[in-house]
């Protein structure tokens, strides 16, 4: 609770603290956790933390592996400029990397897989934050969300975020998505791979312009780009210059590559090369641009 915490090239098997967290850090000047192995219990407990951090301005989580963790892998509030890179996140429930009210969090390198039971690879309440080069795959519900204003998602892979379930039977999964009051995000060269949905601007997000921009959308199962919500017609949705290929899996062909739904009011689209592989069939309900 008080000045440096300092963990490196360790080992933490917390597989029987199913309760507890591996380091809860609530206080002090600095933690620093470094090239070590976590270990959880691979049961889901919203207490079964890895790495907790509260209220401590200089946070660094790099070179990290954690393995099974029983909630997020690693928590960190109210940093500012917190470096969570090069870390490898294997299985585990709920979200990996979750970034609450920091101001401009570097999120970078990591990779993320197997996160179940509301499984999110990174959230960021946060502002101003820069996302970038990570991997994530195989999490039911969101592979990056974010919720905070001026916030740059680059250069990430989103692959198979999906519930596996279809359309009209509870599917879920969205690659990248931005919601809550997120606000005047910029979403680029990114690149989402069978996911429920590739790229959201979601139903409750803000009300200034997100731009979506150069972004490669490839096989989404429903929607590829999806703007679901924006309510201020003077602050726009950018979509620009993306690479959509949809193919829906659902049995009744239904989505499209780019939709603005009934909420979306106002959208820029433009530039974009879209590619339909299903036009008949089932509901029909397949096209390239949806509005």
């Amino acid at each position: 609770s008080g000045g440096d915490l300092i963990i490196d090239d360790s080992t933490i098997d917390h597989s029987s603290a199913t309760s507890k967290q591996a380091v809860n850090a609530t206080g002090g000047d600095s933690v620093s956790i470094t090239d070590s192995d976590f270990t959880g219990p691979g049961a889901r407990n919203t207490s079964a933390q890895a790495v907790l951090s509260g209220s401590i301005a200089d946070v660094t989580v790099t070179g990290n592996t954690f393995t099974d963790s029983g909630y997020f892998s690693v928590s960190v509030t109210g940093a500012t400029s917190p470096d969570i890179s090069n870390n490898t996140l294997v299985d585990g429930f709920d979200t990996g990397i979750n970034l609450s009210t920091c101001t401009t969090p570097v999120v970078s390198y990591n990779t993320i897989s197997g996160r179940t039971t509301n499984g999110v690879g990174i959230f960021n309440t946060g502002d101003s934050g820069a996302i970038h080069h990570n991997t994530v795959s195989d999490c039911d519900l969101y592979g990056i969300a974010v919720t905070g204003t001026s916030n740059q998602v680059y250069n990430n892979t989103l692959r198979d975020i999906w519930n596996d379930l279809e359309y009209g039977s509870g599917g879920l999964g969205t690659g990248i998505i931005v919601k809550d009051t997120g606000t005047t995000n910029t979403i680029t060269k990114n690149t989402t791979d069978t996911c429920y949905l590739g790229i959201q601007i979601g139903t409750t997000a803000g009300t200034n312009g997100d731009v979506i921009t150069f972004n490669r959308v490839i096989d989404s199962i429903v929607n590829g780009i999806d703007v679901a919500n924006q309510a201020a017609s003077s602050d726009a949705v950018q979509i620009y210059h993306n690479y959509v290929r949809h193919n829906p899996s659902s049995t009744d062909n239904t989505g499209h590559g780019i939709d603005v739904q009934s909420n979306g009011v106002s959208a820029i689209i433009a530039n974009n090369e879209v590619y339909v592989g299903k036009l008949a069939g089932g509901s029909n309900n397949c096209q390239g641009i949806y509005i």
